[in-house]
This record gives structure tokens, sequence and C-alpha cells, in this order.
């Protein structure tokens, strides 16, 4: 027989165990029963019924509360810069650049984005394609879209850590999902609208925490407005180097790179891809690193 005190660590941890199922099957619940409301909302605005009854099938997507609640959780000035101005990291740029040689110079006398800075990029983003995330947009996208529905934002708000909950109030929680649930709607949109046009299960494409996806990241509506078609198939795939590479040169150039900036107008650019100062920095200073290194024959 368990000592008394014992027992009663037991029963503690049992209490708060089946606590966290019920706020997580609440969430759950509650984010689900707004599927229903947003499938309406976007045939509402457009999209073809058969389509969206298609995408919102149970076994296509289905509430998760886990990027509504780490989205709102996390801290960038934590994440360690640092990592990607070692010497490893330059010499793996420096080999990306050999194997694109072709593309990236093309690329450079097209749109004075030299290849230095294009793997820079990539390299910050995803680690030259390495790791281009495993979180389902689709779902991503939904769920942030729901997340100012009344009820999930209560039983989401109970899920945070008490930590959490002492330094953030339920009005400012309220907030973040309000603002986040308007811009993940319009992200959502085009989501599907770039799915459609390449004739994409949506439900397959994966990507970050904040719903960007490929190679150097972007969020649908920079998709939509910046996707090239680097390799001339007709299609704009962001998992494909050509695609990603023209297409990355197209928004740094749409956000004013040109040669001849000077460093704080290059931080000025980086920063629109990314409002982030440590990011922009970090780029920028690899790919110095990168360029005095030399250029790597192909």
């Amino acid at each position: 027989m368990e000592p008394p005190l014992e027992r009663g660590k037991s029963l503690m941890l049992r209490f708060i165990l089946i606590s966290s199922i019920v706020f997580l099957a609440t969430s759950v619940s509650a984010g689900a029963a707004s599927f229903d409301s947003l499938s309406q909302r976007l045939i509402s605005d457009g999209f073809e019924t058969a389509y969206i009854e298609r995408v919102y099938s149970p076994s296509s997507v289905q509430f998760d509360p886990k990027p509504v609640l780490t989205y709102f959780k996390i801290r960038e000035s934590k994440l360690n810069y640092g990592q990607f101005l070692e010497p490893e990291q330059v010499a793996r740029c420096r080999e990306y650049i050999g194997l694109h040689l072709e593309a990236l110079t093309r690329i450079e006398k097209e749109t004075g984005v030299p290849p230095s800075l294009l793997a820079a990029l990539f390299m910050v983003e995803t680690r030259l394609g390495a790791y281009t995330g495993r979180f389902q947009v689709l779902s991503v996208l939904s769920s942030l879209s729901v997340s100012s529905d009344p009820e999930t934002m209560k039983a989401l708000y109970a899920q945070l850590e008490p930590s959490e909950r002492e330094r953030n109030s339920f009005e400012l929680f309220q907030q973040f999902c309000v603002r986040k649930s308007a811009w993940a709607y319009r992200e959502l949109k085009a989501f599907l609208k770039h799915a459609a046009a390449g004739e994409i299960q949506p439900e397959t494409i994966r990507g970050s925490l904040a719903g960007a996806f490929g190679i150097p990241q972007f969020i649908p509506s920079n998709v939509l407005r910046y996707g090239a078609d680097g390799d001339g198939d007709g299609q704009v795939d962001l998992f494909s180097d050509a695609d990603a590479l023209a297409s990355a040169a197209k928004i740094l150039g749409g956000c004013g790179w040109k040669p001849g900036l000077n460093p704080k107008q290059r931080h000025k650019v980086l920063k629109c891809y990314n409002q982030s100062d440590v990011y922009a920095r970090t780029v920028l200073d690899l790919a110095r690193l990168i360029d005095d290194a030399g250029t790597p024959s192909k």
C-alpha cells in the first residue's frame, strides 16, 4: 500500500492530468465546431462548396490548439542566431552556391540580388531546405482563424501554464487571438488559392507554426504576390530550389534591394522579409562571411 504522502501525490498528478485532458478536449471540441462556421465563411467568400467540404473533412484537418498556444508564447529574442555564423554553416552555403551557380548567376544579373544573400537567407530560414517545418499549414491557419471564437479562447487560455497566465491577462490573450485570427483568415484564403491553382491537396503541405512554408518560408499571401516559376514548368513550388531562389530574389527586389545599398538600407530590406533586427543582422553578416570566403566554382 502507498504511504499517505505518496498516495496524495498520485491523486494530485491524476487530477492535473485529467484537468489537462478536459481542457484539451474542450478547446478541440470548440475549435472543431468553429470549423463549420469557417467553412461557410470560405464558401461565402467565393470558394466552391465541394472543394471546401473536401478540405474540411475530418480526415483532412483537425483543430489543433498547439499552434495558437505556442505562437502566443514564442520569444524570438531567445533564438540562437549565432549558430548560423559558424564556419561549418558558411562552408555549407558556399557548397549550395556551387550547386546552383548557374541559376544564381542568372538571378543576380536579372535582379541584382547576390548569391551569397540568397544562400544566407535560406540557411537562416530552413538550413538550405533541410528543415522546412513539420506542421500542417492548413491546420495551423485554420486553427488560428477560429481562435477568436469566445468559447475557444476561454479553453485555450486555460491551457496556458500558470506562469504564462500570471504574465498575460485573459484580455491580452483575447487581443492576440482576435488579431491573429483576422491575419490567419486572410492567409488561409491565400493558401487555398495557391493550392487550388497548383492542383495541390492543401492538407499535404507542411510548414511552420506561423503558416509559412517552402525553402524560403513564405506566408501564403507572399506566395501569391512574389511566387516565381524559376524552372519554367508552369508551377510555383517553393520546395523546389529553382522556384525558391527566383521567388526569394523577387520579394527582396520588391522590398527595395538593389546594388549599391548602404548597410542601413540593406538592413531595412531584410527587415521587410522578417521584422527582426537580429534576424536581419544575421543574414547580412552570414552573406558577408560567404563573400569573404570567395565565390565557389560549380
